[in-house]
């Protein structure tokens, strides 16, 4: 990455307002330091860091070990296959793959996907975890994401993968015109990210589980996202909302770090009664803030036209 300035945003990265309505500081929590500032832009209401600098983001990524996630996404994906209509000809990218938790499950369903994550460790995991009978079917390239998508050929996939990746952007509408380059002439980007709309986000503040800095650069919302994808020369913006909703938990854990109860919460966690309550009150609240469109995440589908 080539950065001219050390600090990530003096304005909304994605519609560009400079004018600020509100802003909190990061706490520190699960994947998350304290002290960082994040301004919510007066325009598009975007969430994103106003002080991180990319030092900072370098130190925390040379820490990070490799996330392999523990839910299973087969369910959702074949959800996402059928609803969208995604046929075994179908050449996919995904952009940010990590270790593979989204690439793994769309293996039975294309005729081949590329993977591609700055992070080689979770890459040599992700390639380590290919069934022998799909390990033609996969591409698992170790490279910087703004370099592959500057550097592959236009118009090469017919669905671009974005799962828990553009909240990390620097670049975020240069990155959506990357997207708009490499997708084919009916193709379709399925972009998944933590919701600056959040529910739990207007009644947690600093503790929304997703508030992960220097991580999480942005958090995009609804109206953001749109304003960045037609810069970027997308007609078509839709949210998507899986069969089955795809729950964002951390409410309980959430409310304990916002009130500074979070020891207390992670003793709690040894008990199984306890654990059962804690997932009926993320289920009740997920179910809620579905009902109110305010989930903590959302899928978008973005198309030309």
């Amino acid at each position: 990455m080539n950065i001219v300035e050390d600090i990530y945003f003096k304005s909304c990265p994605l519609c560009g307002s400079e004018k600020v309505q509100s802003k909190f500081i990061s706490i520190e929590k699960d994947m998350s330091e304290k002290d960082f500032v994040y301004n919510k832009c007066s325009h598009c209401f975007t969430y994103y860091a106003a002080n991180g600098t990319l030092t900072q983001l370098n130190d925390f990524y040379a820490k990070l070990t490799p996330y392999q996630s523990a839910s299973s996404k087969n369910d959702i994906v074949e959800t996402i296959i059928k609803d969208l209509q995604i046929h075994k000809k179908s050449k996919v990218l995904d952009i940010g793959c990590g270790s593979g938790a989204w690439a793994l499950p769309f293996l039975p369903f294309c005729e081949k996907i590329t993977c591609v994550d700055t992070d080689s460790n979770a890459v040599n995991i992700l390639q380590k975890s290919v069934p022998e009978i799909f390990s033609g079917k996969a591409n698992c390239i170790a490279m910087d994401c703004d370099e592959y998508l500057d550097t592959t050929e236009e118009q090469d996939f017919d669905i671009v993968l974005s799962m828990f990746s553009f909240e990390h952007q620097l670049y975020p509408v240069k990155f959506l015109k990357q997207l708009n380059r490499v997708l084919s002439q009916n193709g379709r980007a399925i972009i998944l990210i933590p919701s600056g709309d959040a529910l739990q986000l207007q009644l947690l503040g600093n503790a929304f589980y997703w508030a992960q800095a220097p991580w999480h650069t942005m958090l995009p919302t609804q109206k953001g996202l749109e304003i960045a994808a037609r810069t970027a020369g997308f007609n078509r913006i839709s949210v998507y909302n899986p069969g089955s909703s795809y729950y964002s938990w951390f409410w309980l854990r959430g409310a304990s770090d916002k009130f500074g109860l979070r020891k207390q919460y992670d003793r709690l966690r040894k008990y199984r009664i306890f654990i059962r309550f804690d997932m009926f009150i993320d289920k009740l609240f997920d179910r809620i803030s579905f009902a109110l469109k305010k989930p903590s995440y959302r899928f978008y589908i973005i198309q030309r036209g």
